[in-house]
C-alpha cells in the first residue's frame, strides 16, 4: 500500500486465486473479389485475395479461403455474390477473430462462353450440276463449346462450293449471322458467344453426273449411201455440252450403202469426260429393199390387158358415151361431152411410142374437140 497514511493499515491476507476473460482480437480481412469467368452452366464464384491485418507479430495464424456463389449462373455483369466459409487457422487462431464475419458487397461479371463452329469433312455432299450451291444439312455443322446438357442448332443451309468439278475434300463456305442459331431445351442463347461470319472447310464431296449418249436410229433404202451417224444426249448440266467438255465418240456397224433388207446395230464409243459417268446406247439401222423398176412399155406389152381410163377435167358433166382410142394393145376410155346431141363417136388408133407413152393423132380427132379436151389426163390402169 501506498500514500500518507499506509501505515495504519495492513492487510489481513492476500488473495489466493483469481480469474479474468481475454476475448479474441478481432483481425481485419480485406483484399477479396470475385473472380470474372465465363458462362459453365453453375452458379459457383472463385474468390481471390484476402489479407488479415491486426494479428501480433509473433503469432502462427492463417486465413481460411471462403467460397462464393450467385443466385443464377446465367451471363451477367455486376451479379451479387453471397460469400461463406471465410475463418482462421493456425496454433494462435483461437486467439482472434474476422471483424465483420464474411467478406461482402462482392459483385462478379460471368461471360457468355464462347462457341466454335467447324464443318465436318466429307458431309455435304451432291451431285454435279454445274453450279457452286451447297446445301448444309444441320449433321454437317459441328459445334464446340456447350454446357452439357444444352443445345444448339444452325439452321443456315445455304452455302457455296469452292469449286463446281466433280471431287472430294471440296471447300466449303457458309456465312453465319445471330439469327441463324436455334437454341434446345433449357439452353438460352444469351449465355453463348455465338460465332458469325465466313466459316470454310473442306467439307464438300460432288459425285459425277450420269450422262446417257443415246446411237440414234437409221432407215435406208439397199444401195443407197449411209446416212450421216448421229448421237443425243441426255444428262449434260448447265451449260456443258459435248463441244465445250471435249466428248468424242466413233460409230461402228455392219450395214453398208450395199447391205441386203434387215436391222442392223450402231454402237457409239467413246471416253469418259470430267464431271460425268459416260454411258454409251446403241442404236439401230433399218434397211430396207430397194422397189423393183419396171418401164412402161413392159408394162404394156407384158400384161394381159392395159386399160387406159380418162379423167374428165369437169366432174359434174354427165357421159351417155365414149371416144375410144386404142393405143397398141392399150385401149382408151374417153367420156363424151355432155351436149345436148351428142357428138360423134369415132374410133382412132395409134402406134405406141417406143418411150411406153401413147401418142394422139390431133388431126383424126380434130371433129371431136371433146375428146382431145381429156387426152391430158388419160391414166394407166393395170387390169388382169
Amino acid at each position: 500500500m501506498t500514500g500518507a497514511n499506509a501505515a495504519n493499515y495492513s492487510f489481513g491476507g492476500t488473495p489466493s486465486t483469481l480469474s479474468v476473460a481475454i476475448t479474441p482480437k478481432a483481425v481485419t480481412l480485406t483484399g477479396v473479389s470475385a473472380v470474372e469467368r465465363a458462362y459453365d452452366g453453375t452458379n459457383a464464384v472463385a474468390l481471390s485475395g484476402g489479407t488479415l491485418s491486426g494479428l501480433v507479430a509473433s503469432d502462427a495464424v492463417s486465413l481460411v479461403q471462403g467460397s462464393a456463389s450467385v443466385a443464377d449462373g446465367n451471363a451477367g455483369t455486376a451479379k451479387a455474390v453471397t460469400v461463406s466459409g471465410f475463418g482462421l487457422s493456425g496454433a494462435d487462431a483461437a486467439n482472434y477473430a474476422i471483424s465483420g464475419g464474411q467478406p461482402g458487397g462482392l459483385t462478379v461479371a460471368i461471360t457468355p462462353a464462347r462457341l466454335s463452329v467447324t464443318l465436318a469433312p466429307g458431309t455435304i455432299t451432291k451431285t454435279y450440276d454445274g453450279s457452286l450451291n451447297a446445301v448444309i444439312g444441320q449433321s454437317s455443322y459441328s459445334i464446340t463449346g456447350l454446357v452439357a446438357g444444352q443445345s444448339i442448332s444452325i439452321a443456315n443451309r445455304a452455302g457455296s462450293f469452292a469449286s463446281a468439278n466433280a471431287g472430294s475434300g471440296v471447300g466449303v463456305s457458309v456465312n453465319l449471322s445471330l439469327t441463324d442459331y436455334i437454341s434446345g431445351a433449357g439452353t438460352s442463347l444469351a449465355n453463348y458467344a455465338l460465332p458469325t461470319g465466313t466459316y470454310t472447310g473442306a467439307a464438300g464431296v460432288i459425285l459425277p453426273a450420269a450422262l446417257l449418249v443415246r446411237t440414234d436410229d437409221k432407215s435406208k433404202v439397199s444401195g443407197e449411201a449411209m446416212p450421216v451417224l448421229t448421237v443425243s444426249y441426255t444428262g449434260f448440266k448447265g451449260t456443258d455440252s459435248a463441244a465445250s467438255t471435249g466428248l468424242s465418240h466413233t460409230f461402228t456397224t455392219a450395214a453398208t450403202a450395199q447391205s441386203p433388207a434387215g436391222s442392223y446395230a450402231i454402237q457409239a464409243t467413246g471416253g469418259q469426260i470430267a464431271n460425268y459417268t459416260v454411258t454409251y446406247q446403241s442404236g439401230i439401222m433399218v434397211v430396207t429393199q430397194a422397189p423393183v423398176q419396171v418401164p412402161l412399155q413392159a408394162l404394156i406389152t407384158n400384161q394381159p390387158v392395159q386399160t387406159l381410163v380418162a379423167t374428165p377435167v369437169t366432174s359434174s358433166t354427165a357421159q351417155s358415151s365414149n371416144t375410144i382410142v386404142t393405143v397398141g394393145a392399150a385401149t382408151a376410155f374417153l367420156p363424151t361431152a355432155p351436149a345436148v346431141t351428142p357428138p360423134q363417136v369415132t374410133t382412132t388408133t395409134i402406134g405406141a411410142s417406143t418411150s411406153g407413152r401413147g401418142s394422139y393423132d390431133a388431126g383424126a380427132a380434130s371433129a371431136n374437140g371433146y375428146a382431145n379436151s381429156y387426152l391430158s389426163s388419160i391414166k394407166l390402169e393395170s387390169q388382169q
